[in-house]
C-alpha cells in the first residue's frame, strides 16, 4: 500500500489480506490490522504509537524504521514477528504466536506493556540497553549488545 501527500497524521488500515507497507512518515499514530502477513518495501517513520495485528500471519518490518512511540505487535499460531528500529524501541502490550526478533541500530529496547512470546525471542542493540521487565517467553531468549 502506498501513501501520497505530506503532513499525514494518523493512519488506520484494516485489510482482509496480506499487506506490503511502502514508505510512510506520520506525525501521529499507525494502526494496521490484516487477515494476512504484514511486510514492508519502504521505511516507516512513525512519531506516535504503532499497532500492528496480523491474525495468524507473520509481521516482518526489517528495514531501517523509526518508531518513536510504543509499538504493539499481535499475531497468533506459529507465525513470527521481526521488527527493526534505528533509534530504540518501546514494546507495548503484545502477543506473539511464534518467534520474536527485535533489532535496534542505536538505542534501547524496552517494554511498557506485557509482551508474551509463544516461541523464542532475540533482542539485538549496538549501543543501548535492553530492559524488558514485562517479558514472558516460552522458548529461548537471545540477547546481543
Amino acid at each position: 500500500m502506498s501513501f501520497a501527500g505530506s503532513g499525514l497524521s494518523n493512519v488506520t488500515i484494516d485489510d482482509n489480506s496480506a499487506l506490503d507497507l511502502q514508505a510512510l512518515t506520520l506525525t501521529g499514530n499507525l494502526l494496521v490490522s490484516t487477515g494476512g502477513a504484514i511486510t514492508q518495501s519502504g521505511i516507516l517513520d512513525i512519531d506516535g504509537t504503532s499497532g500492528l495485528s496480523a491474525v495468524a500471519n507473520a509481521i516482518t518490518l526489517s528495514l531501517a524504521n523509526d518508531f518513536s512511540g510504543a509499538v504493539t505487535l499481535n499475531n497468533s499460531g506459529t507465525s513470527n514477528v521481526a521488527v527493526n528500529d534505528t533509534n530504540g524501541i518501546d514494546l507495548a502490550a503484545s502477543n506473539i504466536g511464534g518467534n520474536l526478533n527485535v533489532s535496534v541500530t542505536a538505542g534501547n529496547i524496552s517494554d511498557s506493556g506485557s509482551v508474551a512470546v509463544n516461541g523464542s525471542a532475540t533482542f539485538t542493540t549496538a549501543n543501548g540497553a535492553i530492559v524488558l521487565d514485562l517479558l514472558a517467553v516460552t522458548g529461548e531468549i537471545g540477547v546481543t549488545t
